[in-house]
């Protein structure tokens, strides 16, 4: 009877010492998937105060050009740089369009460091074969 008690403890003990290292395994995966959340709630937020603000000036720096250009051209021209600047304006603006949605077409995520963690952690888990 000792002697069958005697490997319950060893293998109970193995038991819990292989799920505390599981546990701790996930729980340092979710922190470094909190961790990107926030790199990128931060990436994004900074982003788009800086988009808006150049934005803003840009469309401010952008009116009173074209406002100049006009003013500078002479009485007959006044209408064909109002229509040069406006082909300019649109040819740049569906340039800029066109590679906005190019690059969100991208892979890559902002999760790309968890997602290889846990493939190299699954496939160090996996029996060899």
């Amino acid at each position: 009877m000792p002697q069958s008690a005697g490997p319950e403890p060893g293998l109970l003990a193995a038991l819990r010492r292989i799920s505390a290292t599981l546990i701790e395994i996930v729980q340092l995966r979710l922190a470094l998937i909190g961790n990107e959340l926030e790199q990128e709630k931060l990436r994004l937020l900074q982003s788009a105060m800086g988009a808006l603000l150049a934005l803003m000036l840009l469309g401010a720096g952008v009116v009173t050009l074209s406002l100049l250009i006009v003013m500078l051209a002479g009485e007959a021209y006044r209408l064909w740089a109002l229509a040069a600047l406006t082909l300019i304006y649109l040819g740049a603006g569906g340039w800029l369009w066109h590679r906005s949605c190019e690059r969100l077409k991208q892979t890559g995520g902002p999760f790309a460091a968890s997602l290889a963690e846990l493939a190299r952690d699954r496939d160090t888990l996996q029996p060899p074969g």
